[in-house]
Order: structure tokens, then C-alpha cells, then sequence
């Protein structure tokens, strides 16, 4: 299969959502329902080293394009699409004024969220301008996310334990749940023993009722998206009512 970047100079919009509608079909056939993929963001002399050949351009409105072409393709044929990693990555800290930060990083993930990108993988890069704490772990982000790009479905961090995380010294655990309560709905963790992970974020919820009903609201996303592959029985709908899942509108400065 071809790499994004050589699709972007290679294929069409058009070819690059038929590329991915067969491979989505291949993945349907290997049992698969989700796939932790396209890279929607422009590459950057900056990035060049962590992303390689993973993004379809340098330029955010034709990245955009064909991420959001991928995404098409793959949802086509059943396959659950997660757009990454918002709002950037390959460097520590994004250092861009607000409005540069929506027109520039934003945008590409814009028309993949248009065409119902099932999921979106959060980043750990820092984005002063929003808030200066890794992205995963920013209730601000999430919120912009939420309410500025108009994004309803599954929010995935990026590995929890990657080393861009383990600068401050907190576990694993810590890391999941600081996600979790700025409003990631999925932990992505790399450990083979995951089960210390599990049993912290159970006993959270027990002893914090804040905590819990973040957590409900993380699952129903969960049990959305599980519903959506195909893998729970769309005869019986998932949210009673009880759950709210709209963002809190945001006071973000956008001067």
C-alpha cells in the first residue's frame, strides 16, 4: 500500500477515497473494525522526522482533502476511520498565536469531521495558546474540539505512555485519568500488564462522582462506536438519556 505521502502526488481525491474504500474492505475481511488512521495534518520541516512519509501534503487544504478521502473510503466499507493526531505532533510545544493555530493546524482536520470521521486521536503535543499542558490532558482543547470543529464521536489519546508523557514523572495511571478528565473517552496504552491502568480508573470512579460520570460519558462513546462497527445490536439504542454528551461552551480568548 502506498505511503500518504505518495498518494498525495500520485492519486486524485477521487482514486485516494477508492484506495481506501478496498483496503477498508481487506481490513473487513481480516475481522478489523477500526483503524488508528489517516494522518490528517500537513507535514512541516519540523515533523518531517517523527511523521516521514505519513501526511499527504504540506499544505493544509490539500492535506485536509485527502485525509478527509481516506476517511470516506475506509467508512465506505465499513471501517472506522481516526483521524491524527490533533492538533499536531512530531515537536514538544506549538508556539502559534490563536488564530494561526486554528487556520493552520486545525483546518486539515476540518473537512475529515465534516465527512463523520468516526474517531479523532488526541496528541500529546502543548499548545500554549490553549493551554500549557500536554493536548490530551487540556479540557480546553478537548472543548475546542468539542465546540469549535464541531466533533461529536470517539476521542482516542495518542499513546499514554509515550516518552512526551513521562517528563513530569507521573504513571501511566495518572497520565489515563488526567485524559479521561479533560475529556479523552479512549486510552490508548502500549504496557503488556494494563490491568494496574484498569483497576485505578475503577477505583476513581468509586470514590469520585465527578469522576464517574465523566467515565459514563466516555463509555457511552465507547458503546456508540462499538454500535456504529457493527458490534453491538443497532435494534436497541445505546443512550437512555441519561447521559449528556454536549461540551460546555468555552470563554477561549480568540484575539
Amino acid at each position: 500500500f502506498p505511503a500518504a505521502e505518495e498518494i498525495g502526488i500520485r492519486f486524485s481525491v477521487e482514486e485516494t477515497e477508492e484506495l481506501y474504500r478496498l483496503l477498508g474492505q481487506q481490513m473487513r475481511e481480516l475481522g478489523l473494525q477500526l483503524n488508528l488512521a489517516p494522518v490528517a495534518e500537513a507535514g512541516t520541516k519540523e515533523t518531517a522526522a517523527a511523521l516521514g512519509t505519513r501526511t499527504y501534503s504540506m499544505e493544509p487544504k490539500q492535506a485536509g482533502k485527502y485525509a478527509a478521502a481516506a476517511v470516506r473510503g475506509m467508512q465506505k466499507a465499513g471501517i472506522l476511520a481516526a483521524v491524527k493526531h490533533f492538533p499536531g505532533n512530531g515537536t514538544a510545544e506549538l508556539a502559534v498565536d490563536y488564530k494561526t493555530f486554528l487556520n493552520r493546524y486545525c483546518a486539515p482536520f476540518r473537512p475529515s469531521i465534516t465527512d463523520g470521521t468516526a474517531a479523532v486521536v488526541i496528541s500529546h503535543i502543548t499548545v500554549p495558546a490553549i493551554e500549557a499542558v500536554p493536548f490530551c490532558f487540556s479540557a480546553k482543547g478537548i472543548t475546542l474540539l468539542r465546540n469549535e470543529l464541531g466533533f461529536s464521536g470517539l476521542i482516542i489519546t495518542d499513546d499514554i505512555v509515550m516518552q512526551a508523557l513521562k517528563q513530569n514523572g507521573a504513571s501511566p495511571e495518572e497520565n489515563a485519568m488526567r485524559a479521561l478528565t479533560a475529556g479523552c473517552d479512549m486510552i490508548m496504552c502500549s504496557l503488556s500488564k494494563i490491568y494496574p491502568l484498569i483497576e485505578a480508573i475503577a477505583e476513581k470512579a468509586r470514590s469520585n462522582a465527578e469522576f464517574a460520570k465523566r467515565l459514563d460519558e466516555a463509555v457511552l462513546q465507547v458503546l456508540i462506536a462499538k454500535q456504529r462497527a457493527g458490534l453491538i445490536d443497532t435494534g436497541k439504542p445505546v443512550n437512555s438519556g441519561r447521559v449528556k454528551t454536549k461540551a460546555a461552551p468555552t470563554n477561549q480568548n480568540k484575539d
